[in-house]
Order: structure tokens, then sequence, then C-alpha cells
């Protein structure tokens, strides 16, 4: 039984690999249900800066 194993452990890790890659994005942010409003201007009023400090947020126009 061990002997198998051992010659077939990269085949084992490479369908674990593939079931967790495949399963992760599954229980992704299931539960998102409050989407936050995209504007950059009312993300940039909300971060807390020292004196001194600006922010510039650039994002794509929304279609």
């Amino acid at each position: 039984m061990l002997g198998w194993f051992v010659r077939n452990e990269w085949r084992f890790v490479a369908a674990l690999m593939c079931f967790s890659l495949s399963v992760a994005p599954a229980f992704a942010q299931r539960e998102l249900k409050d989407i936050p409003d995209p504007d950059p201007e009312i993300e940039r009023k909300s971060f807390i800066l020292a004196d001194g400090f600006e922010v510039n947020l650039f994002a794509p126009p929304i279609r």
C-alpha cells in the first residue's frame, strides 16, 4: 500500500490541488448582500491619513 502511494504521490497531490482550487471559489463571499458604492470620492473620504498626506484614487468609468 505504501509503495503505491510513493509511486503515485504526485497524482495524489495534483488531484488534491485541483479539488481545493475548484471548491474554494464556491465559498468566496457567499453571504455578500450589501455591495458598497463604487464611488471613488466616497472611498477617498473614508481613509484616515496623517497630516501632510493625500490620497489619489483611480477607477475605471462605470459602464
